[in-house]
């Protein structure tokens, strides 16, 4: 499918009455009290907000945090000082120095080529007397970066024992240290990827309470035509002009009306629990939804066919970053050390499968998103064809009623025909925009059905 095609879904708004009608079943014909009206935006704001889930997060971060600076605490390391940010000084500390001893010996041989020179031209040269203040003035340099080698070199040279002592005391304790850090780099992921994915879950929970409420307003409606057909019936039946046979079917289908009538009821009630945990609200709390405009525009077609590049996703990130710990250790190791040392080649090479295997499981969730959204599109246009020519047999027997050639009966069928019609449209719609963010998601390398995304 080429997704800039958008010439099937400009069709201007798409009137949705039984979604319009759907707040009138959130808060009950009586609506004897006054609920609060909920939009898409404010129910992703107040999920985030004061829902459970991100507060969970917060605290699973908090507890990761506390865990780490224990296990560094019980081995006498510092909370946030590493050995790595130890060495990280050493070796700034140690350029420093380096550059001072480098630029004292650069002085040093200037110095030497200056004084040579003024020996070669007369005491009363004036090329002699600016090589001179060269020389003074490079004097005064190399005292200046001598005062700073002398003043440096002890704080090396006190750091280098007490990193190796760190360093010891970081190998013995980093079984312990790498299972909390890894605890709290997935803490920290859920922190920047679990707000996405709350967003995709209220609005998924929202339009499908929206759909819900639809068809238990078309469900009532059909029941009602279900109800006529069989009163129909038993008249017909009275008349001898139906059969026992066409009374049990009209009955049978009457009773399956109100098991599907009983199946949305209780889903919607499903639904509306999970809403209200998501954003946080008590079991009594009422409320309405406002009326989403589903309506797909060619901009929202635009879509990168290219494919994204996964490995700057942060789930690609953290596995390149296993590895590269893995190779530390590696080269860590003493070779002498022979079954540690093979120990840490294993680690290395599983994860190495490992990253292999991530950009895989990434790769496979994008294709199967951009899937999903081509059949979506595809199933959006033949939900509105199926719309376009469900309304032209409605407006046909439209006309036929006012000119009596069919029943009111008849043409109320007609009527809960375009009503399906409409449903079906709704939820085409419905599932191409899930689908869209999903896709979106999946570009960032975030699925948001799988519970440890990241």
């Amino acid at each position: 499918m080429s997704k800039g095609e958008d010439g099937m879904f400009k069709k201007g708004r798409i009137i949705f009455s039984l979604v319009v009608a759907a707040s009138i079943f959130f808060s009950g014909l009586a609506a004897v009290q006054a609920a609060s009206v909920i939009t898409l935006e404010k129910a992703k704001s107040m999920a985030r907000e004061q829902g459970s889930q991100l507060k969970m997060v917060g605290i699973s971060f908090s507890q990761a945090e506390t865990s780490l600076a224990q296990v560094r605490s019980q081995h006498g390391l510092g909370s946030y000082y590493t050995v790595d940010d130890l060495k990280k000084d050493m070796d700034q500390l140690k350029a420093i120095i380096d550059e001072g001893v480098n630029a004292i010996k650069l002085l040093e041989e200037s110095i030497a080529g200056w004084e040579e020179e003024i020996t070669q031209l007369d005491p009363g040269d004036p090329a002699a007397s600016e090589l001179q203040k060269n020389i003074d003035q490079a004097y005064r340099d190399m005292a200046e970066y001598k005062r700073q080698v002398d003043e440096l070199r002890p704080a090396y040279a006190s750091m280098v024992p007490r990193y190796y002592e760190q360093k010891a005391r970081e190998d013995q304790a980093r079984p312990q240290l790498r299972s909390a850090e890894a605890s709290l780099e997935s803490a920290q992921d859920a922190l920047i990827t679990q707000p996405q994915i709350m967003d995709y879950n209220v609005e998924q929970t929202y339009l499908s309470l929206l759909a819900v409420a639809g068809q238990r307003i078309h469900q009532e409606l059909l029941m009602q035509n279900l109800e006529k057909m069989l009163q129909r019936e038993q008249k017909l039946l009275e008349l001898g002009r139906s059969t026992p046979l066409s009374m049990a079917q009209a009955e049978e289908r009457l009773r399956q009306g109100q098991e599907t009538s009983l199946t949305l009821k209780n889903r919607e009630e499903s639904l509306q629990r999970t809403f209200r945990r998501l954003l946080g609200l008590p079991d009594s709390f009422k409320f309405n939804l406002a009326e989403v405009n589903l309506n797909v525009s060619g901009e929202n077609l635009v879509i990168d066919e290219e494919m994204p590049d996964l490995t700057s996703s942060l789930t690609y990130r953290r596995a390149q970053e296993a590895l590269e710990k893995k190779k530390k250790d590696l080269k860590d190791t003493s070779t002498s050390d022979r079954n540690n040392y093979r120990s840490a080649e294993l680690a290395v090479e599983e994860a190495e499968l490992s990253l292999q295997n991530t950009l895989t499981s990434l790769t496979g969730n994008y294709m199967a998103r951009s899937e999903a959204l081509d059949l979506a599109a595809e199933a959006l246009r033949n939900a509105e064809f199926s719309m376009q020519n469900v309304a032209n047999v409605l407006e046909k027997a439209r006309l036929q009623y006012k000119l009596g050639m069919i029943a009111s009966l008849d043409f109320e069928q007609q009527e809960i025909s375009f009503r399906e019609a409409e449903l079906k449209l709704f939820t085409a719609l419905q599932d191409y925009r899930l689908s869209l963010l999903a896709y979106r998601l999946a570009r960032e390398g975030i699925d948001p059905d799988t519970a440890s995304s990241r």
